[in-house]
C-alpha cells in the first residue's frame, strides 16, 4: 500500500483543482457558482492552522476529504497562507516528500488564479469588511452597511497584502511552468456564464447552460467609491509618496525572485 500522501491521493483517482486567490476578489461568488454547476465544493479547508482539517492526522483527513468529495472532483480555494498551512502540517507529521509545490501533494492538480484588477477597490473592500465584520451581503439583507472612519494605514496594509499575494501566486505558476487559468474578477462579474464555461472547458467539463447562484449581492456602494477616491488622492500626495515611499520600495521588491517555499 502506498505510504506518501501524494501516492494515496493518486490511488483515489479523483481530479483536483484549486482556486488560488487573494481576499475580496469575488472568490465566494465564484465558488457558489461552481458548486451550483456541480464542480465540487471549493471552500477554505486550510484557512488557519487551527482549521479542523489540519487537526489530528492531516494525511488521513485529506484522503477522507478527497474520497468524500462530490461533483466528480475535489475542489478547494486557497490564499497563499492557506497553502502554507497545509504544507506545514504535513511536513510536521512526517510527510517528507511534501515540498513547496502543491503538486507534491495533489497529483495532476489544476489551478484557477482569481485576480481583481482594481486593487484600490479590493483594498477598500478588505478594510471595510474587517472594520465592520460585514463580509457578505445576501438578497435578504436590509440593513445599511456601516461607514467606518477611513484608516489609511489599514488601507495601505491591505493594498500591500493583495499585491503581494497576487505576485506570489503568479511567480509560483510561472517559475515552475505550471499551467493555470486566470480569471479576472471584473471580467467574471460582467460575463459570469462565459467565465463558467471557460472554467468548465479548463477542467474538461462541458457547461452548455451554466446555472448562476443568487445567494450573494455586491457590497460595493457609494461610500466604497468615496473611500477609493480618497485613498487614491492620498497615495498621489507628494508628502506620502516622497517621504514614506512605501510603494516605491514595494515595487522594487517585485523584481526579486519569489520565495521558493510556501511560507
Amino acid at each position: 500500500m502506498p505510504d506518501g500522501i501524494r501516492d494515496r491521493l493518486a490511488a483515489i483517482g479523483r481530479p483536483v483543482y484549486c482556486i488560488a486567490y487573494s481576499a475580496r476578489s469575488g472568490s465566494t461568488l465564484l465558488c457558489e457558482d461552481l458548486m451550483a454547476n456541480g464542480l465540487g465544493h471549493p471552500t477554505e479547508y486550510f484557512q488557519t492552522l487551527d482549521a479542523p482539517m489540519l487537526q489530528g492526522n492531516v494525511a488521513d483527513n485529506l484522503v477522507q476529504l478527497v474520497q468524500d468529495a462530490t461533483g466528480g472532483c475535489f475542489a478547494f480555494k486557497a490564499a497563499w497562507a492557506h497553502a502554507s498551512h497545509l504544507v506545514q502540517r504535513l511536513r510536521e507529521q512526517g510527510e517528507s516528500d511534501v515540498g513547496s509545490d502543491l503538486r507534491s501533494i495533489f497529483p495532476d492538480i489544476r489551478f484557477i488564479h482569481l485576480v481583481r484588477h482594481d486593487k484600490l477597490a479590493q483594498a477598500v473592500s478588505g478594510w471595510r469588511a474587517e472594520a465592520t465584520g460585514h463580509w457578505h451581503r445576501t438578497p435578504l439583507s436590509r440593513q445599511q452597511q456601516p461607514r467606518p472612519r477611513v484608516d489609511f494605514y489599514q488601507l495601505s496594509r491591505y493594498l500591500t497584502q493583495f499585491l503581494t499575494e497576487d505576485w506570489l501566486w503568479q511567480s509560483y505558476f510561472e517559475e515552475r511552468g505550471i499551467p493555470y487559468l486566470q480569471v479576472v474578477y471584473e471580467a467574471y462579474v460582467a460575463d459570469r456564464v462565459g467565465t463558467l464555461q471557460d472554467i468548465g472547458a479548463f477542467l474538461d467539463r462541458t457547461l452548455p447552460a451554466p446555472v448562476l447562484s443568487d445567494t450573494l449581492q455586491p457590497m460595493r456602494d457609494a461610500y466604497s467609491d468615496e473611500v477609493v477616491e480618497r485613498f487614491r488622492a492620498r497615495l498621489e500626495q507628494p508628502p506620502f509618496w516622497e517621504v514614506e515611499r512605501p510603494w516605491e520600495q514595494f515595487i522594487r521588491r517585485l523584481g526579486r525572485r519569489a520565495p521558493s517555499t510556501l511560507e
